[in-house]
């Protein structure tokens, strides 16, 4: 189903560069103007296709790393969901976290997105859109060595993703490490830390520098190091 282009621009034009400063500061990528307009058109592309799950439309490396760190800001987000025309009962556009597992689906989803902006917008004036395979892809391979530079270096390894201790502190003052890997789901480790607390996970929250921890990210997503603390609070009910 193609979005209609005149709904684009209309949630486009919604989306007030404002309203994403905060957007700017957190994100290296953000601070650019051409792919900060490039993250604005993809948001407003799936509002006009209706993509609320991350079902049709995927977006190119450089527009996720921002839409991930808008999604950080969960309260910023909504707002520019809303502005654009998200409905109430979808509340934001939906980010899946294994989008990326099916490589060859997901780089169909960049295509149809691709398709999408250059019916709205004509051909995409940088080098962002297409597929991770064939787009992003080739525009970050380095150059190839010489042979003199591969005599002289050692073979390249595959590097783990580091293993951190995140230290977990209750209401109550109690203490615990829990050891994860940096690209570990926050949902696995709120399982674990439940277990040990004796906790129901749904009467919980947990939170980073003051900010609630969303499942599907990962410590890395927080540029969280070694060693930082997480507070385990009761979810607040009442009026």
């Amino acid at each position: 189903m193609a979005g209609d282009p005149a709904a684009a621009k209309k949630a486009r034009a919604a989306l007030l560069l404002e309203t994403l400063e905060r957007l700017r500061v957190r994100c290296p990528e953000a601070a650019r103007p051409d792919d900060l307009e490039d993250y604005c058109r993809f948001l407003t592309l799936k509002v006009a296709a209706k993509d609320w799950y991350a079902s049709l439309l995927s977006p190119p490396l450089v527009v996720d790393k921002i839409w991930h760190a808008h999604l950080l800001d969960t309260l910023a987000y909504e707002e520019a969901c809303a502005a654009m025309g998200v409905p109430r009962d979808v509340r934001i556009l939906h980010h899946d976290p294994n989008g990326a597992v099916d490589a060859v689906a997901r780089a169909a989803r960049q295509q149809r997105a691709l398709a999408h902006y250059s019916a709205c917008w004509g051909p995409p004036p940088g080098g962002n859109w297409g597929d991770d395979r064939h787009g992003a892809a080739k525009r970050s391979a380095p150059a190839a060595a010489s042979p003199e530079d591969r005599r002289r270096s050692p073979r390249s390894r595959i590097t783990e993703p580091a293993q951190i201790s995140l230290k977990a502190v209750t209401l109550e003052g109690e203490e615990q490490l829990f050891m994860c890997k940096t690209n570990t789901q926050f949902a696995q480790l709120f399982t674990i830390i439940c277990r040990h607390f004796q906790l129901d996970p749904k009467e919980i929250q947990v939170l980073y520098e003051g900010s609630r921890l969303i499942p599907y990210l990962t410590p890395q997503d927080y540029d969280m190091e070694d060693g930082d603390i997480i507070d385990i609070m009761m979810q607040q009910t009442g009026c």
